[in-house]
């Protein structure tokens, strides 16, 4: 490692990095990033318990929010607020597939957005068809956090200057 790797990755990750995310562009990546850092220091119990309290909190969500799973846990006849394993969801065959998705159409989004604010994607179509979905800002956000805290993970942390090269196949 140069003088200026040494220098520049701690200068970035530290300021550079969260200055520009949090105060210039608005967002929560550096914030999130260093919940995702704290997590591997959990005990067992704790992850446990906050695996089941966001399940929680997403159903209940989910019910409140979202037409489609509103009327899904209202057919099966689960209540949102008891929802604390997956297992109590695969019990009532609660699962979200491909076909599931593309057949429900704006029904699976939530109604606090604005379908047009939502940033739009698509799986790569390896079953045969892509499959739109969006996101939220601070969806995307999570998915940047989580893709620098798996960077981290396999020694490269944030501010590692690096290079990328990608591409299709001829």
């Amino acid at each position: 490692m140069n003088v200026f790797t040494s220098a520049y990755a701690p200068v970035y990750r530290n300021v550079v990095f969260p200055l520009y995310e949090g105060v210039m562009r608005r967002r929560s990546i550096y914030d999130r990033y260093r919940r995702l850092s704290k997590a591997p220091g959990l005990g067992i119990d704790e992850l446990r318990e906050m695996q089941r309290r966001k399940l929680n909190d997403l159903v209940v969500y989910c019910n409140e929010h979202v037409p489609f799973y509103r009327e899904l846990f209202a057919e099966r006849g689960i209540d949102p607020r008891g929802v604390f394993d997956v297992e109590a969801l695969r019990a009532k065959e609660i699962f979200t597939n491909k076909p599931i998705v593309r057949s429900a159409g704006d029904s699976i989004l939530s109604r606090e957005f604005v379908k047009e604010d939502l940033h739009n994607s698509a799986t790569s179509g390896s079953t045969g068809t892509p499959v739109l979905f969006y996101m939220s800002r601070d969806n995307w956000c999570l998915r940047m956090a989580t893709k620098y805290r798996c960077e981290d993970w396999i020694g490269k942390p944030l501010g590692t200057p690096a290079t990328l090269i990608w591409g299709h196949k001829p």
